[in-house]
């Protein structure tokens, strides 16, 4: 059975990162906008978009499999105040056009390729 090209996959993964991220930014955005309310509730203060808050936030990590052999993990700012992730970020040392083609591409490779 014939695979998809290198550079189809490619072109294919981008679209759905650059997606990916817009859904974040909007999910994100949310979460950030009802954080920033409730600081502001609980403070009793007024604020609008550029008013820097200080706030308590929690890091969590983890990886997909437990030791060190996981290819993928995920770091989440966690507000304390309300439990609400903030920001996340997702890692993985996995490419599929690396592992595909039998050598690292440093030029060409994805972005997301770390």
């Amino acid at each position: 059975m014939p695979a998809m090209h290198p550079k189809t996959f490619n072109k294919i993964a981008e679209r759905l990162f650059k997606e990916q991220d817009r859904v974040d930014s909007i999910i994100f955005g949310e979460a950030l906008a009802a954080v920033r309310r409730e600081h502001a509730r609980e403070r009793s203060i007024q604020i609008d978009e550029k008013t820097v808050l200080d706030i308590a936030v929690s890091y969590d990590g983890t990886w997909l499999t437990r030791g060190h052999q996981s290819h993928i993990g995920i770091g989440c700012v966690i507000d304390v105040l309300t439990g609400l992730v903030i920001d996340s970020h997702v890692l993985s040392d996995f490419c599929h056009v690396c592992v595909t083609t039998g050598k690292i591409k440093k030029k060409t490779r994805s972005p997301r390729c770390v």
